[in-house]
């Protein structure tokens, strides 16, 4: 499975615990499931150009998402 190689790498590379490793992941995969419908309701009803909005947005979610994780 991709998530143990991913806990993996973050728990080597970022000198962390396997706990805060999750969270890194939960975080982020969270953003993904907590924004995926509401974003393709809105992309429908606004179209393209708001797409490039939401991919920000979700970047930003997930950028935040990980440093408290890491604090």
């Amino acid at each position: 499975m991709i998530g143990k190689e991913v806990n993996n790498n973050f728990e080597d590379i970022l000198s962390i615990s396997k706990s805060e490793s999750e969270v890194i992941l939960f975080s982020v995969f969270g953003a993904y499931a907590l924004l995926g419908i509401p974003s393709g309701f809105l992309i429908k009803k606004l179209g393209y150009p708001f797409l490039q909005l939401d991919i920000f947005v979700l970047f930003l979610l997930k950028t935040l998402g990980l440093m408290l994780a890491l604090d």
